[in-house]
């Protein structure tokens, strides 16, 4: 009998963080929205859309399609403005915001990438004087040079 070897996964706790979001969807979302269905369901054609097309039911309609429409408009607007500065400016710790923090075990992972030597010990020297700084494991790549056809 071979023994299994075990795998190293990519997401730490996969299974209990994908279970517990499965059950906090279930209570939030799924199990309102099938009483809902099952409700809608035992009322006659007529009476449904007699409920439908209430003055207040279509108020509470314009309102939620409105209110998801003004957070999309806010998103995007904003979503913009900081697309456009982390990509177009230059400011003191643009690494971290270019890099990936992760949890492994109990240690802090970043991995980042810079454009020059200076900006990659730079970006090092502020990880290694940050608070616990010893628990963090930090990584920073140096960009490969632009290639202009």
């Amino acid at each position: 009998m071979r023994k299994r070897e075990k795998t190293v996964r990519v997401i730490p706790g996969f299974g209990v963080s994908l279970g517990v979001t499965v059950a906090m969807v279930s209570l939030i979302v799924l199990i309102p929205l099938a009483s809902l269905a099952l409700t809608a369901a035992q009322l006659e054609p007529r009476a449904f859309f007699e409920t439908v097309t209430r003055p207040r039911v279509v108020s509470a309609f314009g309102v939620s399609v409105g209110c998801a429409l003004l957070a999309a408009l806010v998103n995007l607007v904003f979503g913009v403005m900081l697309a456009w500065v982390l990509t177009r400016y230059d400011f003191p710790l643009k690494l971290l915001a270019d890099g990936e923090f992760g949890l492994d075990g109990d240690t802090w992972v970043f991995s980042g990438r810079a454009e020059t030597e200076a900006q990659k010990q730079a970006a090092l020297a502020e990880l290694a004087a940050a608070p616990q700084a010893d628990r963090w494991q930090t990584s920073v790549t140096l960009l490969p040079p632009l290639l202009v056809c």
